[in-house]
């Protein structure tokens, strides 16, 4: 890969070590952009990305059908029966025979549209990409096959809107802090307890799974499993493994991609006890008969879901994004309607999204090429008088 890809995967590293103050505050993650002329030119839909956008609206109806999704609204204002009405109504119109222009004039007079602030530095939203990795792994412990993905523990305590409240003694009494990463993997206080869901051949390999937050897993007789995000044991911010190198003089700025700094933990496999021990958050995951799966339980499409702050924004609420990616020393521009249907540790504040591309090697180069600023926006449908 390209030296200037590393020197990006470096920058991002630095954001992920910075907190945003906003939420802390209270304040409005997005702004109403009410001069139509301010608005984005849409996506031009063919019928196959119809198709795929379908899927996924299909998938947030899924989920806003759910009775405990109504714990997370309303949401600065936007409630759980605008949110899901906004996707109907949105729906209708990308199945009915209308041309894109006529698409767009029904959009900007029949939906409000509100802007991400974005980052501090007000010149818009990070995007990165990210995609379901796939391993090799087995349903039995061996002497290949040794490093576990665990399945979310009945003494971890969480509220209705999944917030970690700690842990359930064996006396009752609850204990404010669930087990850290230490606890899990050095002492093994989870250890043969009929949490193993499956067991991978390299710890590394565990990390990458817990970051991602889902997993293709596939098993010596060719059988694919896939696994997703369960639950957490606390929640951590600040955390960067690149960092954590770069400070220790393992590997330089431009070696600070993701294929160099797995082959570096590959080739020292003893010294990633040493890291992950400065994270203390583990994360369980379940099986999932559909997949990829993320946050809200439901099917990611490639390219059609993404992953936000869920204290901010709505969760599977309609959003479009536009910006422009470099590739192959040109920019490209990339707008797309994409579903709020997951979020991650690391997605923070208003000025940071994801983009979902989907399962294995080629969604991999797709994410890995994702790291632009650009806008994010959220449709709901107007307000009745």
């Amino acid at each position: 890969m390209r030296a200037k890809t590393g020197f990006k995967f470096f920058i991002f590293t630095l954001l992920l070590l910075s907190s945003y103050s906003l939420y802390a505050k209270e304040s409005s993650p997005w702004i109403e952009v009410t001069n139509k002329s301010e608005w984005p030119d849409f996506e031009k839909i063919n019928e196959k990305e119809k198709k795929e956008l379908l899927i996924a609206i299909d998938e947030s109806l899924t989920y806003l059908k759910r009775r405990s999704s109504q714990f997370n609204f309303p949401k600065w204002g936007i409630t759980h029966k605008r949110t899901y009405e906004s996707l109907l109504r949105f729906k209708a119109l990308i199945e009915s025979p209308i041309t894109n222009v006529e698409l767009n004039k029904k959009i900007k007079s029949e939906f409000t549209l509100f802007k991400s602030i974005g980052r501090e530095d007000k010149k818009g939203v990070l995007f990165t990409g990210y995609y379901e990795p796939v391993y090799v792994g087995s349903l039995s412990k061996d002497e290949i096959y040794k490093y576990p993905l665990y399945k979310m523990p009945a003494d971890l305590v969480l509220d209705k809107k999944n917030k970690v409240l700690g842990r359930k003694a064996k006396d009752g009494e609850l204990v404010s802090k669930y087990w850290t990463r230490q606890d899990i993997d050095d002492k093994g206080v989870l250890k043969d307890q009929g949490l193993e869901l499956v067991y991978l051949n390299n710890p590394y390999d565990v990390y990458l799974a817990q970051f991602q937050g889902s997993v293709a897993v596939k098993l010596p007789g060719g059988q694919m499993k896939h696994y997703g995000y369960s639950a957490r044991n606390c929640s951590t911010v600040g955390f960067s493994l690149a960092m954590e190198l770069f400070k220790d003089n393992k590997l330089t700025k431009k070696e600070l991609l993701p294929s160099i700094i797995a082959e570096y933990f590959y080739t020292n496999p003893h010294e990633l006890p040493h890291y992950l021990q400065k994270n203390p958050s583990y994360v369980f995951f379940l099986e999932r008969k559909k997949a990829p799966m993320g946050a809200l339980s439901v099917f990611l499409q490639g390219e059609r879901a993404i992953s936000t702050d869920n204290r901010l924004f709505p969760k599977s609420a309609l959003a479009f994004v536009d910006l422009k990616l470099y590739k192959n020393k040109k920019n490209h521009v990339f707008k797309k309607f994409v579903l709020n249907q997951d979020t991650g540790g690391a997605i923070m504040g208003p000025g940071r999204c994801e983009i979902f591309f989907g399962t294995g090697h080629e969604a991999k180069l797709k994410a890995s090429d994702m790291f632009s600023v650009g806008q994010l926006y959220f449709l709901f449908l107007k307000e009745k008088k």
